[in-house]
C-alpha cells in the first residue's frame, strides 16, 4: 500500500503539507514586515544571499499556490471516485468550513486596527494593513466580497480567502468541466490564462477578475492532479529510493527557488528590467506539484508528513492562517518601536500556535460539526472530507 490516511478517511499527508506551508506564512510576513524584499533585486549581492538563506522558511507566496492546488485536488476526488455531494450539501460545508471561521478572524482583526493604525515605519508591505481607521464600507466589503476593495486593510492574509471562496461557489462546475474535456486542453488553457494575465499586469496591473481567473489556474491543477492521482503515486511508489530522492530535491529546489530562479533568467539573460511577473509563480507551482505527488507516494516523505508535529500543524492550519497576520500587527504596534525584531518573533511564534489551536477548538471544530449535522440526511455516503484552505 503506497497512501496512508489518517482518521475520518483524510489523507494525513495533505495535511502535513497544508501546516508546513502555513507555518512558512508566518515567518514570511514577519519577513515582510521588517526586509523590504523589493530591494534585492536592485540591491547588492549580499542582500540576495541572505534572501536565498531564508528562503525555504518564508515561501509564503508559494505556500498559496499549494494551498489553491491541494484545494482543488481534495475538492475533485469526491467526483473523481463517484461520491459527489450535491450542491447544497457542499456549499452549506464550504460556508461553515471556510467562511465562518473567516467571520470570526475578521471580527478580531477588525478589532486591532479599531485599537491601533498609522504608519509603523518598518516597509511598505507592513503599510498595507491597519494603516487606515476602520470605516464601515470596508468592513462591509470583507464580508459581502463585492466588487474590487483594498482586501489588505484588516488582514494580509484575507487576500487568498477571497479568491478561495469565490471560486468555491463555482467549483462543481469548474470540476465537471476539467473532468469531461482532454487534460492537454485545460493545460493549454492555463497556460494561455497565464500569459494574458502576465500581459495584462505589465499594462495596467491587475482587477480581481483577472486575479480570479489567474488562480483558478492552480485549482484546475488540483482537478487534474486528482483526475491522475492513482497513475502518478503509484509510479513514485515504483521508483528506487535514490531516484525518488533526487525528484524529492527537484521539487524542493523548485517550489523554493523556482520562481525567483526565473525571474533571475530572464533579469540577466535576456536584460530584462521588470521581470516580477505573475505568471513565474508557475514554475514554483509545477515543485508544489511534484511535493504532493511525492508526499502520498513516497514512502520514507509520507512517514515524515504523518509525525506528530506536521499533523498538528496540519490540524491547526486554517486557523494559522486566519489568525496570524492579527496577532503579527498587534505585536508589531505594541514592540516595534521598543523590542528587537528577534524578541518579537519569539513572542509571535507560539502566540500564533496557540491561538489558532483555541481557533480550532472553539470556532473551526464546531462549525465543521454543526455543518456535518444539518446535511447529514442529504448527503451521499462518504468518508473522505477534509478542509481545504485555502487555506
Amino acid at each position: 500500500k503506497y497512501m496512508v490516511s489518517s482518521s475520518h478517511g483524510r489523507l494525513g499527508e495533505l495535511d502535513a503539507l497544508r501546516g508546513l506551508a502555513a507555518l512558512t506564512v508566518i515567518l514570511g510576513h514577519f519577513s515582510a514586515a521588517n526586509i523590504d524584499e523589493t530591494k534585492i533585486w536592485h540591491g547588492p549581492k549580499t542582500g540576495l544571499l541572505l534572501f536565498i538563506l531564508r528562503r525555504p522558511f518564508t515561501t509564503g507566496h508559494t505556500a498559496v499556490l499549494l494551498f489553491f492546488i491541494l484545494s482543488g485536488l481534495v475538492l475533485a476526488l469526491p467526483s473523481v471516485n463517484q461520491k459527489q455531494q450535491n450542491y447544497g450539501v457542499f456549499i452549506t460545508r464550504r460556508v461553515f468550513r471556510l467562511y465562518v471561521p473567516y467571520l470570526a478572524a475578521l471580527a478580531l482583526a477588525v478589532f486591532g486596527n479599531l485599537c491601533w493604525h498609522g504608519s509603523l515605519g518598518l516597509t511598505p508591505w507592513a503599510n498595507q494593513t491597519w494603516y487606515y481607521p476602520v470605516r464601515l464600507h470596508a468592513v462591509l466589503e470583507h464580508v459581502l466580497f463585492l466588487g474590487q476593495y483594498n482586501v489588505y486593510q484588516f488582514n494580509t492574509a484575507f487576500w487568498s480567502l477571497v479568491i478561495e471562496m469565490r471560486i468555491s461557489i463555482l467549483f462543481p462546475l469548474l470540476c465537471l468541466i476539467v473532468l469531461r474535456i482532454n487534460s492537454w486542453v485545460s493545460i493549454v488553457s492555463i497556460a494561455v490564462i497565464s500569459i494574458a494575465v502576465s500581459y495584462f499586469e505589465t499594462l495596467t496591473g491587475l482587477n480581481a477578475l483577472e486575479m480570479n481567473c489567474y488562480y483558478l489556474g492552480f485549482f484546475v491543477a488540483g482537478i487534474l492532479l486528482a483526475q491522475h492521482k492513482e497513475l502518478l503515486v503509484s509510479w513514485v511508489f515504483r521508483l528506487s529510493k535514490r531516484v525518488a530522492l533526487v525528484y524529492l530535491g527537484v521539487a524542493l529546489f523548485l517550489y523554493w527557488y523556482g520562481t525567483p530562479a526565473a525571474m533571475l533568467a530572464i533579469k540577466y539573460g535576456l536584460k530584462v528590467t521588470n521581470v516580477k511577473l505573475i505568471g513565474y509563480d508557475w514554475v514554483s507551482g509545477v515543485g508544489a506539484l511534484m511535493l504532493i505527488i511525492l508526499g502520498l507516494g513516497f514512502s520514507p516523505f509520507s512517514k515524515l508528513l504523518l509525525s506528530k508535529i506536521p499533523q498538528f500543524l496540519g490540524r491547526i492550519s486554517y486557523s494559522i492562517y486566519l489568525i496570524h497576520g492579527t496577532v503579527l500587527f498587534a505585536l508589531l504596534y505594541l514592540l516595534s518601536k521598543s523590542a528587537p525584531p528577534i524578541l518579537i518573533l519569539l513572542i509571535y511564534i507560539p502566540t500564533v500556535l496557540l491561538g489558532s489551536a483555541l481557533m480550532y477548538r472553539f470556532v473551526e471544530k464546531p462549525a465543521m460539526s454543526f455543518s456535518h449535522r444539518i446535511t447529514s440526511s442529504a448527503r451521499r455516503p462518504y468518508t473522505y472530507s477534509p478542509w481545504i484552505h485555502p487555506a
